[in-house]
């Protein structure tokens, strides 16, 4: 009687169970092995070419410099002719604008918004949140 056909002896693998154990633990960590490749490459590679959202993420985080800040002046609302473009409501918010409120026009391309509302978003991002032109000092010509 060999030890598979005798009873005390059932609870060992058979010969074929143990190569099908072995060949998958050893497949598995082959598989961890390259998704472990593949990942590494996939977040050392150059991130401007791995998506353009990340490129505009970095972009993004060219805030406007406090030489500009300091620059770019408050002014009050005195008369709704003072607004460029007929602007009624600051585009950030939504409000519209009223007579007595501390605005900011952006030089580089007159856009206006609630100062309290453009300031925080002008210290994370270095454009115009409406036309995306970047923020500047110097005055365009063409509003």
């Amino acid at each position: 009687m060999s030890y598979h056909e005798n009873p005390h002896y059932s609870h060992l693998p058979s010969n074929n169970t143990g190569l099908i154990i072995g060949l998958s633990v050893g497949g598995g960590i082959l598989l961890c092995g390259i998704v472990a490749v593949v990942l590494h490459w996939y977040r050392n590679r150059n991130p401007v070419l791995a998506s353009p959202l990340i490129a505009e993420v970095q972009m993004a985080q060219n805030w406007v410099g406090d030489e500009i800040l300091n620059g770019i002046q408050n002014f009050e609302l005195t008369s709704t002719v003072d607004i460029p473009f007929g602007m009624v409501e600051c585009t950030i918010c939504l409000h519209e604008f009223e007579l007595g409120q501390q605005l900011l026009e952006i030089p580089s391309c007159h856009h206006v918004f609630h100062s309290d509302c453009i300031r925080p978003i002008l210290m994370q991002s270095s454009t115009c949140p409406v036309c995306r032109t970047p923020i500047s000092l110097d005055v365009e010509q063409n509003a």
